[in-house]
C-alpha cells in the first residue's frame, strides 16, 4: 500500500485477540511473519479485542480509540446449527457428531463442513473450519454411504492435512507441507503454483501465468475510485 501510495501517510494495523498471530500455525511460522510483518512497517496488537466499530474509527478493550478509514474484519463465525435443530449442537452454534460424523442427535443424518464440531480422537483438537478438512469429510462421507448400502465395515473419520500455504507479501510467502516448513520466494512461489493446478480450465490457468508474469515486471495495476465524491452526487 505504501508502495502504491508513497504520498499518503498510511498505517496498517492488525488487531489480535489472542497471544499472537496465526494461533493455530507452528511457533516458528508465528515469529517469522510476525518478523516480517513488522519489517515492512505492520503494526501488531495482541491480547487486544474490538468492543466498538464506526465508520471512522475502532474502539479497543484496553480503551483506545484509534481513526479507521478501512476496517477489515476477519474474526470468524459462528454457526446457527441451534435455530432449527432441537438438540445436538454446542455453545457455538456447531453440530456434535459421531467418528462417522453422523449426529448424535440423529444418528441417520451426517453434518460435515463449518457447521459440524469434529474432534481428532487422540488428541480432542477441533479439526480446521477449512475447504481442506470440508472436502475430506464429504468424500468419506460418500464412500461411508456406499458401505454401509453394502453392508460393508466402516472406518471412523481421520483427518490428516496435506499442508498449508500462504502468502504474507513482497514476494514473501510460508508453506508448511507435512512436518516441513518454508519461507521466502520459494514458499511464496509454491503458493501460486499450486493456486493455478487447481483452477478449472486450461486458458484460464494461461491467463493468470500470464498476467502474474507481466506485474512481475512492472507495477501493479491499480485503479482508484473516489467514493466520496460518488455518494455526494447521488
Amino acid at each position: 500500500m505504501k508502495k502504491l501510495y508513497p504520498h499518503k501517510k498510511i498505517v496498517i494495523r492488525i488487531l489480535q485477540a489472542g497471544d499472537t498471530i496465526l494461533p493455530y500455525m507452528p511457533v516458528r511460522v508465528q515469529t517469522k511473519v510476525t518478523k516480517k510483518l513488522t519489517h515492512e512497517g505492520v503494526l501488531i496488537d495482541t491480547q487486544t479485542k474490538v468492543t466498538k466499530v464506526t465508520k471512522q474509527s475502532i474502539t479497543l478493550s484496553d480503551g483506545r480509540t484509534l481513526p479507521s478509514d478501512i476496517t477489515i474484519w476477519t474474526a470468524g463465525f459462528e454457526t446457527e446449527g441451534k435455530t432449527f435443530l432441537k438438540a445436538g449442537t454446542n455453545g457455538h452454534g456447531r453440530v456434535s457428531v459421531t467418528g462417522e460424523l453422523l449426529m448424535e442427535a440423529y444418528d441417520h443424518t451426517y453434518a460435515i463442513g463449518d457447521i459440524a464440531h469434529i474432534q481428532d480422537p487422540k488428541t480432542q483438537i477441533d479439526y480446521p473450519q477449512l475447504a481442506e478438512a470440508a472436502y475430506h469429510e464429504g468424500r468419506y462421507v460418500a464412500t461411508h454411504i456406499f458401505r454401509r448400502l453394502k453392508n460393508n465395515t466402516t472406518k471412523p473419520f481421520r483427518f490428516k492435512s496435506k499442508g498449508q500455504l500462504m502468502p504474507v507479501g513482497d514476494w514473501y510467502g510460508v508453506a508448511q507441507i507435512g512436518p516441513f516448513l518454508l519461507f521466502g520466494r520459494l514458499a511464496w512461489w509454491i503458493r501460486r503454483t499450486v493456486y493455478v493446478l487447481f483452477m478449472p480450465g486450461f486458458l484460464r490457468k494461461i491467463r493468470i501465468v500470464f498476467d502474474w508474469t507481466i506485474h512481475s515486471f512492472g507495477v501493479r495495476d491499480v485503479i482508484s475510485v473516489d467514493v466520496a465524491n460518488i455518494e455526494k452526487r447521488m
